[in-house]
């Protein structure tokens, strides 16, 4: 990943079953990719703003005709790839690492208990 110009991610669940079947998500990959210095190719869904600022730590496309055109573009442009990049990493270590989100599911639990009693 580390010597990689550009990851890319897919968030479209269209084999999935029942009712996450047409639904989107991210993967780690993301976040691996932002933690190694390298920018995203993520198609673009209602909710990612909530891990990565799309067009500025994230590059997104809209449909399969258009990522050849988006990667291009990210690619093309050195200083700019790496601007995101930096911007993304910087995220990840603000807001995303193991330990805030093994955090964030012990407090969760805690929650849960006390509803419990």
């Amino acid at each position: 990943m580390n010597r990689s110009r550009l990851a890319l991610e897919t968030a479209l669940l269209d084999d999935a079953q029942g009712n996450y079947k047409g639904t989107f998500r991210i993967t780690p990959r993301a976040f691996f990719a932002a933690s190694c210095g390298v920018p995203t190719l993520v198609e673009s869904f209602e909710g990612l703003a909530s891990f990565f600022a799309p067009g500025t730590e994230i590059a997104t496309f809209t449909s399969a005709g258009d990522i050849a055109a988006e990667a291009e573009r990210v690619l093309a442009d050195e200083s700019a790839r790496t601007a995101m990049a930096g911007r993304a990493r910087h995220r990840v270590l603000r807001d995303h690492t193991w330990d805030q989100r093994v955090e964030s599911f012990l407090l969760a639990v805690q929650e849960w208990r006390a509803l419990g009693t």
